[in-house]
């Protein structure tokens, strides 16, 4: 039993740091990148486990059969998050947010929703996800797809 599931979802954030945003068609030079694990779910979780502590948190989430969602796995079991209901899309790519951000803190974000837009309601009521829900103290719900 978990302290806290949460439900939603998982990108890959890659951070452009730039002096201005750019203007349509303008080309602007990238001072510095960024590659951080993202999303708002993997957020929640990973901060609510460093504070709950190893295995009190738990992710419902999708990730595409690639190196990033290998990587995401990685990275939220080694912050105590129990990844058991992250499911793995076959073909489809991990979500990605690529992140404009300029010298005063303004932000572009251009995401590509990949294997997150396969979170269905189909995979929510099967029965191992639905009894870490129903076993949990509390669970967040995060930007899932609308239908699910």
């Amino acid at each position: 039993m978990v302290d806290l599931v949460t439900c939603g979802a998982i990108n890959w954030d890659i951070n452009f740091f730039v002096d201005k945003l750019p203007r349509t068609g303008e080309e602007v030079r990238i001072n510095k990148i960024q590659r951080v694990s993202g999303g708002t779910a993997v957020n929640v979780s990973v901060a609510a486990a460093r504070i709950l502590g190893r295995d009190r948190v738990a992710l419902i989430g999708a990730v595409g059969n690639d190196e990033i969602g290998d990587f995401q796995i990685d990275l939220m079991r080694k912050e105590g998050v129990d990844t058991s209901s992250i499911i793995r899309i076959k073909g489809e790519e991990s979500g990605q947010a690529y992140i404009t951000i300029d010298n005063n803190g303004e932000n572009e974000i251009h995401t590509y929703f990949g294997a997150n837009h396969s979170l269905s309601p189909i995979i929510i009521k099967e029965r191992k996800i639905t009894n870490l829900i129903n076993e949990a103290k509390t669970v967040v719900i995060m930007d899932p797809p609308l239908n699910t």
